[in-house]
């Protein structure tokens, strides 16, 4: 009974496998990536002359992380038809630079010409944000009740600043903070020797312990990590806003420590806001095949890439433990 049960299951794997080959069709997946195309990448603040990396794109199917840095290439900024400067080639940082001082203005247009032999003109456009200031910022040791982690006692910055009326403004936040006994100096003495040490820091930029509702909804979608901390003025526009922020959590500050914090609060070009938000996405759903595939958002013409701006304004305030 045994070897009928066997034969038959034989038999009907072969229909099915008929069935499948019945209904295939050949896509010829090479075809669709085998141009390749100039990668631009440049972000940077209103202040610094930028440095732009060049790569080339890969065909996905060969199993390579590696990008090379793109090297036989004429790079320009314009306003409107008037070079601002020629970039050249960095052999030791792998990218193009300017060591002209290009004094760019807020609201102006601006573009990157990239000329290259193997590719052509490639191209972006950019203009700078409007910086918004920081007001004020606050700290208090708090009790906040976090998601999935439940009540813990915080050291919680409010931050409080004033959005710009009559445009769409995007912003980041970031910033670090500092502990020990001589907070306020910027270095401190090794206790066992003479030798001067800078005084550690600690990054805060934990998309998870957030309560914040622009962070939690407004700059992302419920479905994946705002890890760029990233969010706009749709529930504040042209409004004064307070962000809560939380510092530390646990038993990060004691009662013998001072705590500095530093704020920095950009102002983000929409590209560059887009950026990191398709970033985010694309990060959240690597690997899983279940959802449509992630393109990142891409501003260059004839190319691949990213030419995003920022302005950015940074406070600090001194959290004693009373």
């Amino acid at each position: 009974m045994k070897k009928y049960k066997f034969i038959l299951t034989i038999i009907i794997v072969g229909m099915f496998s008929i069935c499948f080959v019945s209904c295939k069709k050949d896509i010829d997946f090479n075809k669709k990536y085998d141009q390749q195309k100039l990668v631009v990448n440049c972000i940077f603040d209103i202040t610094n002359s930028p440095n732009i990396y060049l790569t080339e794109s890969r065909d996905p199917t060969v199993p390579s992380t590696y990008f090379q840095s793109y090297s036989k290439a004429e790079i320009s900024i314009f306003s409107g038809e008037n070079k601002i400067s020629d970039f050249s080639y960095n052999e030791n940082s792998l990218n193009y630079s300017s060591s002209e001082d290009m004094h760019f203005k807020t609201g102006e247009t601006y573009s990157i010409i990239v000329t290259t032999p193997k590719y052509g003109k490639t191209s972006a456009s950019f203009s700078f944000p409007t910086k918004i200031l920081i007001d004020s910022i606050e700290l208090k040791k708090e009790n906040v009740n976090v998601e999935d982690e439940g009540v813990d006692k915080y050291l919680v910055a409010y931050i409080h600043f004033k959005d710009m009326e009559g445009e769409k403004n995007f912003y980041q936040i970031d910033g670090y903070y500092e502990r020990n006994a001589n907070a306020m100096s910027n270095i401190y003495l090794n206790q066992d020797s003479n030798y001067v040490m800078p005084r550690p820091t600690w990054s805060f930029l934990d998309s998870y312990f957030q309560v914040d509702d622009v962070l939690k909804n407004n700059g992302a979608l419920d479905s994946y990590d705002n890890i760029h901390q990233i969010f706009n003025d749709d529930i504040f526009d042209g409004k004064g806003y307070t962000l809560k922020y939380l510092i530390s959590y646990g038993d990060n500050i004691d009662s013998s420590m001072s705590v500095v914090v530093h704020i920095f609060l950009k102002s983000l070009s929409p590209d560059l806001y887009y950026y990191y938000k398709s970033l985010d996405i694309y990060n959240y759903n690597d690997g899983d095949f279940t959802v449509e595939p992630t393109n990142i958002y891409n501003n260059i013409e004839n190319g691949l890439g990213i030419v995003g701006t920022y302005q950015v304004d940074n406070k600090s305030a001194t959290y004693i433990e009373k």
